[in-house]
């Protein structure tokens, strides 16, 4: 049983917690004397799910906590007894250096993590259960096939995981299907077979799903700066693999006319298929790179469809450029796509 709490607080204040990862021991004992986050996760009649470096541990507590809330707690070691000293009183800022320091070296694309659990060779390692929760979670991601249309797309955006603990916090209905959701249960239902019957390859696997929960937190942190910027990665199904349609939003308002921007960009094969469509002055400008000639052509011969689908939903399209050299995303995602290639 691991203590987490104030070691000479009224037990009101204490949280006990039960951490079952032999994983998760060993990386806080190697962490004493220095400050990590936990994150409330759930909340139901004074037990907690708590997240601890992209694990979930249960909880007992008296305390006021809600969905959401994040904590700064110290790893200290007690006659033996590794205890997370947890303060209530903690700036955002701490906060987020304390998250970023926890996350960075922890942290891999979700596509790169679903793709590679995906493989045949990989999948046959883990248990039926796990290959089953796995698959369904699979069923549920975005597939680009001619039935993807806007709404399909801004279910999947709302689904990506970077909502997770907003949805928590006002109970919208849709949590089953949420992907940062998913990724926790499907961690926690690993751990419990671990328990039973540790393997490698389950071992690995619980790894990885940690690091992708990770860096959904990390996309999480980074809006946290800018109200005017939003970036998310949404896991698309591309025959064997699961690439990452990448989305940014942009709102520039210090322009004499306010300017909103979102980008798309897909691997597709072996090159980046994205889009620029800008909104200024009551009209869009619609603007496609890629490296492939061959994308560019489809694309130019859909055109027509393009500007009817716009002139039927009721919208002004200025113009479609095709663009000689690849838009860039922001500095916020660049910060985490750096992430990425440090992994």
């Amino acid at each position: 049983m691991e203590q987490i709490g104030q070691p000479n607080v009224r037990p009101s204040g204490v949280l006990q917690a039960q951490v079952n990862s032999p994983q998760l021991l060993t990386s806080l004992k190697a962490m004493v004397g220095q400050t990590l986050s936990l994150q409330v996760i759930q909340r139901d009649e004074g037990v907690l799910r708590v997240s601890v470096g992209g694990q979930v541990i249960q909880a007992k507590t008296h305390l006021d906590l809600t969905p959401g809330q994040v904590l700064s707690a110290r790893v200290t070691d007690y006659q033996g007894q590794i205890r997370l000293l947890v303060s209530m009183e903690t700036s955002s800022k701490h906060d987020d250096k304390a998250i970023y320091r926890q996350l960075l070296p922890n942290s891999t694309p979700v596509n790169q993590v679903l793709t590679t659990l995906m493989q045949p060779q990989m999948l046959a390692q883990l248990p039926p259960s796990i290959q089953a929760s796995f698959t369904q979670l699979l069923n549920q991601l975005l597939k680009v096939d001619n039935r993807l249309t806007a709404n399909r797309l801004k279910q999947a955006l709302e689904q990506s995981g970077v909502f997770f603990e907003n949805s928590l916090v006002k109970k919208k209905p849709n949590l089953s299907h949420d992907l940062k959701g998913d990724l926790f249960k499907l961690q926690q239902q690993m751990l419990e077979q671990q328990s039973a019957r540790s393997t490698p390859s389950l071992a690995q696997a619980i790894g990885m799903v940690g690091q992708a929960i990770n860096q959904i937190s990390l996309v999480q942190y980074n809006q946290l700066s800018n109200l005017d910027f939003f970036s998310s990665s949404i896991p698309v199904v591309l025959g064997q693999a699961v690439e990452a349609l990448r989305i940014e939003l942009r709102h520039k308002a210090n322009q004499e006319d306010e300017v909103w921007e979102v980008m798309f960009s897909l691997q597709l094969s072996k090159h980046n298929l994205t889009c620029l469509l800008s909104y200024e002055l009551h009209a869009f400008k619609c603007k496609f790179y890629s490296a492939s000639d061959d994308y560019l052509a489809v694309i130019k011969q859909q055109q027509a469809i393009l500007e009817q689908n716009f002139e039927d939903s009721g919208l002004r399209l200025m113009s479609v450029e095709w663009l000689a050299f690849e838009p860039s995303f922001s500095a916020q995602a660049k910060q985490v796509g750096l992430i990425d290639v440090k992994v």
